[in-house]
């Protein structure tokens, strides 16, 4: 039985590196280094000052799904937004509801802080992804994402 989603703790960052890794490979793209990566992490999700919230779904004392989310600001619409991260779900623990239930939990965390939008990006070609979004309500505008390296 799936346990219940809750706030990530520090020592929950060796599983959710784990995950991390899967969810990039999943999306045919790489991450830096983990070493790098959990010291960043470290700091970002359970520093002094945390930048990023991360919510983690347990089965049996392991780590099965995660999904990390932003406070960030639209110039366009003069409003604060979240920003959905990352939402992660090991393959065997799929079609269970932990999707929507990590959909509601930030939702709910939307409404705490006085916020009435949560945006997000998927791969094209993550079909599933889509149609559960969709399935949500959700509504996608085609746009293409860039990365600058700052050297």
């Amino acid at each position: 039985m799936l346990k219940s989603i809750r706030k990530a703790e520090l020592k929950d960052l060796p599983q959710i590196l784990v995950l991390i890794e899967a969810h990039a490979v999943y999306e045919q793209s790489e991450i830096s280094s983990l070493v790098e990566l959990e010291q960043r992490l470290r700091d970002t999700m359970f520093g002094r000052y945390p930048k990023i919230q991360c919510l983690i779904a347990e089965h049996e004392g392991l780590i099965v799904a995660y999904a990390s989310f932003i406070s960030q600001y639209s110039t366009w619409e003069g409003v604060e937004y979240l920003y959905l991260d990352c939402l992660f779900i090991k393959e065997e623990c799929r079609g269970l509801g932990l999707g929507k239930a990590f959909m509601q939990r930030i939702q709910a965390q939307a409404r705490h802080q006085s916020i009435d939008l949560i945006q997000w990006q998927t791969p094209v070609f993550n079909k599933n992804a889509i149609s559960f979004y969709r399935g949500l309500g959700a509504v996608d505008k085609p746009k293409h994402r860039f990365f600058w390296k700052v050297t």
